[in-house]
C-alpha cells in the first residue's frame, strides 16, 4: 500500500514540475518574443495555463511527500523517492545541457558561415529562448540537488540512493561518450567529403561535429573522474551496473568497429579487382 502511495506521490510530482518548467519557459519566452504579437499570446495563454494548473499540483504532492519523508526514515531511504530525485535532476540537466549546445551549434555555424537552421538541435530558436531554458531548468536542478544533499545528510536505509547515483553518474558518461562519438564522425564525414567532393565537404558537418565535442568532451571527462574517484569503495568496484555498462560499451564499440571495418575493406578490395567504382566515389562510399 505504502509503495502504490509514493509511486502515485511522485509521479504527479514529477509530471507535474515537468508541466510548471515548460509552462514557466514558454511563458518567459513568449514575454522576449515581439515578433509575432498572435504566436506570442497564443504561447502567452498556453504557457500561463500550464503554470495555473500544474503549480497546486505539484506543491500538495510535492509537500505530502516531504513531509511523510521528514517523519520517517524508511519513507525518506525509500527507491521510489531516490528515483524520482535522481530522475528529475536528469530530467532539469538534459534540457539545460542541450539548450547550451544549440547556442554553441549555431554560433559556430554562423562562424562558419553556415546556416543556423542546420543546427543538430535548435536551429530555429533564439539564444535567449535557450537561455531562458537554461536557467528555468538550472534553477530547478538547484532545487532538487539541495534536497538530494539533505537527504544524504540525514540517516539513509538500505542501497536505493547509492544505486541510484551510481545509475545517474553511468547515464551521464553515456551521454557524454555518445556526444564525442557522433561529434567526431560529423568531423570525419567533413573531412572525407572534402576529399571525395572536390574539395567541398559539407559546411555544417564540421562545426556540428565541434559544437559535440565542445560538450561531450568535458563532460566525459568530468562524470569519468568522478567515477574513477568512487571506484576507491568496494562496493563500486564491484557493482554489477558498472561492469554492465563496460563491457557493454565496449561491446558495442567493437562490433561498431568490426563492422565498418570490414564494409571499408570490401569496397577497397572491390576496387582493387576492378569490380568497384572510380577514387572519388569509392572515397564517398567509404565516408
Amino acid at each position: 500500500m505504502q509503495t502504490i502511495r509514493r509511486l502515485y506521490l511522485y509521479a504527479v510530482a514529477f509530471l507535474s514540475l515537468e508541466v510548471v518548467l515548460w509552462g514557466i519557459i514558454g511563458l518567459l519566452r513568449s514575454f522576449v518574443d515581439g515578433n509575432q504579437r498572435t504566436g506570442s499570446a497564443v504561447r502567452l495563454a498556453e504557457s500561463l495555463s500550464l503554470v495555473l494548473v500544474g503549480l497546486p499540483v505539484f506543491l500538495l504532492h510535492f509537500w505530502l511527500a516531504q513531509r511523510s519523508a521528514a517523519r520517517d526514515t524508511g519513507e525518506r531511504s525509500a527507491r521510489v523517492r531516490a528515483i524520482f530525485l535522481y530522475g528529475t535532476l536528469l530530467a532539469t540537466l538534459l534540457p539545460a545541457m542541450f539548450n547550451l549546445l544549440a547556442i554553441i551549434n549555431r554560433s559556430l555555424l554562423s562562424i562558419f558561415d553556415s546556416s543556423p537552421g542546420q543546427a543538430l538541435v535548435g536551429g530555429n530558436q533564439t539564444g535567449m529562448e535557450n537561455l531562458i531554458a537554461i536557467g528555468i531548468n538550472l534553477l530547478a536542478a538547484g532545487f532538487i540537488f539541495l534536497i538530494l544533499k539533505a537527504d544524504w545528510q540525514k540517516p539513509i536505509h538500505g542501497n536505493a540512493f547509492v544505486e541510484s547515483r551510481r545509475l545517474f553518474r553511468l547515464l551521464w558518461l553515456v551521454i557524454g561518450l555518445a556526444l564525442i562519438v557522433y561529434g567526431l564522425r560529423q568531423v570525419l564525414q567533413f573531412v572525407l567529403g572534402l576529399i571525395g567532393n572536390n574539395g567541398q565537404g559539407s559546411q555544417a558537418a564540421l562545426p556540428n561535429g565541434l559544437s559535440l565535442l565542445l560538450i561531450g568532451l568535458p563532460l566525459w571527462f568530468a562524470v569519468s573522474r568522478l567515477v574513477q574517484r568512487s571506484l576507491s569503495d568496494p562496493a563500486e568496484r564491484r557493482s554489477f551496473l558498472r561492469l554492465i555498462t563496460t563491457y557493454s560499451l565496449a561491446f558495442a564499440g567493437l562490433s561498431t568497429l568490426l563492422i565498418s571495418t570490414g564494409i571499408i575493406f570490401e569496397s577497397l578490395l572491390r576496387a582493387l579487382l576492378g569490380a568497384g567504382p572510380g577514387l572519388i566515389e569509392l572515397l564517398e562510399e567509404i565516408r
